[in-house]
């Protein structure tokens, strides 16, 4: 009864303190963080049931960069997610699931990590406290502005704890198969990226544990059964892995600069913007970080780096420590980059990752996204570092020590809201067919990650196609269009040159309208308006027919 009681607490404690931080409004009935990243996944949790449902091939998306479709697999969609919560969404809504699942996300990966430093430490009260620099990392909160299939990362923690309890004994081979395989096939449908990261991670640390622990534990056990659960992922996978490598065409040679998107090294003291304390103060220095504020979470703070300094003094001649300093060291290392960046200047000085940037797959995966692995190692080793305490006097000073230090990871709320979009009455349910036809294949401007596109076919109820989207990487089979191009707000050399290009990419892709809605830039706007073709008003939104011939 007791330990059912340790399980649970700690699971409600995080939820109740994942909504207090993120979810203040979270009965407004509005958007949590309104921004054409979380419509992306408010669009992929309404697209596979929809798919299902509607008799269409969900991997194969044809209403995005429609007529030729969009590789699935290979954006960011969360099948898994989507599967998952479809309920909820078939019932009140794909915005209800993503409100629902974003909110709860910390929690989760906190749930998750307390079971696994409960495993290693034996004690749940320390167990939980340090889970919460996992659950809610710098590294999370920074996700949360709307990149879902980032910042759920359960995967991380449980397949770590499975890997413990195999390599003890304390899980049979056929039950760690299983588990490990659901695992996997759940983590590839919610980030392949991250996926892969955890293999690259998780097979040099096994390489680093497995020689003082080859004897006292069933690491060659661990090995044998790990690649049992890949096969079988594999042929779980098979369909979705067949359209990955039909949809491999589309893929740039890199989907995003590693170099661009590196930890910088003055975040690891200081915050960004998303953090309630100091982030408004040190916003100068933060402001210059590479990539943008969702990607910067590798800030710790003073007070854990002082925590974890004296963790590992402690812990240092304990067997397990120094194979955990080592991954701690690569996983931090790593996350750099390719070169240094100080204070977002770039130094120019080359780092490790340099090498990985030309291996298969994994080059695509951003260095600053490695800092969930050192936010787990932080993790456990400050549950270790409380249950060494020598009694009660210094433990309470730990937790007071770890207190203050969590303090400085509050997210700053101003960056945390929910909101709604306006919605041109054109994309309405009611008005969407009257105003494109049945099954129309429209423009709809402003073009992919500029605008709401993605998020005004999901309220229209799926009644049009778009020849445009943005759900990742444009297809490079459309990059070849010039009329991409202009979309995408570049200026035409002159008008004629403006309509030839729309000209040739409309008969291509079989476009049947432009949408010109609030938001295009006045002189793309211009250029559509002055096309010799026929124009209707709607409200706030110009439609430009695209002759029949």
């Amino acid at each position: 009864m007791k330990q059912k009681f340790t399980a649970v607490v700690p699971f409600v404690v995080y939820l109740a303190l994942s909504i207090v931080l993120y979810g203040r409004d979270y009965f407004s009935g509005q958007f949590f963080q309104p921004n054409v990243d979380s419509y992306i996944y408010i669009w992929c949790l309404n697209w596979w049931p929809f798919a299902v449902t509607h008799g269409f091939n969900p991997s194969i998306s044809t209403f995005i960069w429609s007529p030729t479709g969009y590789p699935m697999w290979w954006a960011n969609s969360i099948p898994s997610l989507a599967v998952i919560l479809a309920p909820i969404t078939l019932t009140w809504g794909a915005t209800r699931s993503w409100n629902f699942i974003a909110l709860v996300t910390p929690g989760l990966n906190a749930y998750a990590c307390f079971l696994l430093i409960r495993y290693i430490t034996k004690k749940s009260v320390q167990a939980f406290v340090g889970a919460i620099f996992f659950g809610f990392a710098s590294y999370v909160t920074s996700a949360e502005l709307g990149h879902l299939s980032l910042s759920l990362v359960p995967f991380v923690p449980l397949s770590v704890l499975l890997i413990l309890k195999r390599a003890s004994r304390d899980l049979g081979r056929w039950p760690y198969v299983a588990m490990m395989s659901v695992l996997a096939i759940f983590q590839f449908g919610l980030s392949t990226e991250v996926l892969a990261s955890s293999v690259f991670f998780g097979l040099i640390a096994f390489l680093l544990f497995i020689r003082r622990y080859r004897e006292s534990y069933d690491m060659s056990g661990v090995a044998k059964d790990t690649l049992i659960a890949v096969a079988v992922s594999m042929l779980v996978l098979s369909p979705a892995l067949y359209y990955m490598v039909v949809g491999s065409k589309e893929l740039p040679t890199v989907i995003n600069s590693p170099q661009v998107f590196s930890a910088d090294l003055v975040n690891v003291l200081i915050p960004n913007p998303t953090i309630w304390i100091g982030g408004e103060a040190f916003k100068w220095i933060g402001s210059k970080f590479t990539g943008n504020y969702s990607e910067q979470g590798a800030y710790i703070g003073m007070g854990l780096c002082v925590i974890l300094v004296f963790a590992i003094l402690k812990n240092f001649r304990q067997r397990w420590s120094q194979p955990l300093l080592v991954m701690l060291a690569l996983t931090s290392i790593f996350s750099l980059g390719p070169v240094l960046w100080i204070a977002g200047h770039n130094t120019g000085i080359p780092l490790p990752w340099t090498i990985f940037t030309k291996a298969p797959i994994i080059r695509h995966a951003l260095p600053t996204r490695f800092t969930v692995y050192s936010s787990l190692i932080i993790a456990i080793y400050v549950g270790m570092w409380l249950s060494s305490a020598a009694g009660r006097k210094e433990a309470n000073i730990r937790y007071l020590a770890v207190a203050v230090s969590f303090l400085l990871l509050l997210p700053n709320p101003d960056w945390f809201k929910f909101g709604d979009v306006a919605t041109p009455k054109v994309f309405s349910d009611t008005e969407a067919q009257r105003a494109f036809g049945k099954n129309a294949n429209i423009v709809v401007l402003p073009y992919g990650h500029l605008g709401n596109s993605l998020l005004w076919q999901f309220e229209s109820g799926m009644a049009f196609r778009m020849a445009g989207g943005y759900v990742g990487f444009a297809p490079q089979s459309q990059l070849t269009y010039d009329a991409v191009t202009y979309f995408y707000d570049a200026e035409a050399p002159s008008q004629d040159a403006f309509n030839k290009a729309v000209s040739v990419f409309c008969r291509a892709n079989e476009v049947n309208a432009i949408a010109v809605a609030p938001g295009t830039s006045t002189r793309l706007a211009t250029a559509v308006l002055n096309l010799p073709w026929k124009r209707e008003v709607y409200g706030d939104t110009i439609v430009v027919r695209v002759p029949a011939d």
